[in-house]
């Protein structure tokens, strides 16, 4: 929270002290965007093994004392997502550079488990993540046809977690079903966009549930 405070007073100060009297939205004052970004859930860049998963911050899943000698049995394939989709609005605010808006994003990603002496599947490992995301933005450059912005926010999000596993012996399953409500902050450094009532753009995002580097399409109107 301390890091979302900072940031957002940052963004105060600099946009004031840069902010020029012409007002650049004036005739734009809403915008829509559509994107696809890379997925930026911790889950994601884990190692999975049986029983769960481990990424940089520990072991997730159930703990058991034969999980390494079936972990020595096992290994998971390549994890797969189609990224994270997101739907945007957001409100230029007249006279200054700033803007605020919210995005609802979504992303999935799943990796299979396989036994190693017969490369017999045995089960899956899921996650899912839907996020409301509001945040603001200030534009460092805003000209009709390119702006180049910088902004801070928070994703709340529901996190779906879905694990089945068979033992190598085919005697019992190990099921982990779990869904949870989160929260992430997001700072964005970098973003820019082309073009003016219709427009694509792009831009890079430390944290939250929108995606690390995400592109797409906006309109204004």
């Amino acid at each position: 929270m301390r890091i979302l405070c900072l940031s957002v007073a940052l963004l105060c100060v600099f946009c004031t002290a840069s902010a020029q009297r012409k007002d650049f939205f004036k005739d734009k004052k809403h915008e829509l965007r559509l994107s696809i970004g890379s997925v930026n859930d911790d889950g994601y860049y884990g190692y999975y093994g049986y029983y769960g998963y481990y990424s940089y911050y520990g072991y997730y899943g159930h703990y058991s004392g034969t999980r390494d000698y079936y972990g020595a049995a096992t290994y998971s394939g390549s994890t797969k997502t189609a990224g994270v989709f997101g739907l945007s609005y957001f409100y230029h605010l007249p006279n200054t550079r700033f803007s605020f808006g919210s995005t609802i994003s979504y992303n999935g990603f799943n990796t299979n488990y396989y036994q190693r002496s017969d490369d017999r599947k045995i089960g899956h490992f899921k996650e899912y993540n839907l996020a409301f995301t509001p945040s603001v933005r200030c534009a460092w450059i805003a000209k009709d046809w390119f702006r180049f912005y910088s902004g801070v926010g928070v994703s709340l999000y529901f996190n779906v977690t879905r694990q089945k596993v068979n033992t190598v012996a085919n005697a019992n399953s190990y099921l982990f079903n779990d869904t949870a409500f989160e929260q992430n902050i997001q700072v964005t450094p970098i973003g820019f966009s082309v073009g003016k009532t219709i427009f694509g753009f792009g831009e890079v995002n430390l944290g939250g549930r929108t995606g690390t580097f995400v592109g797409g399409i906006g309109y204004r109107f």
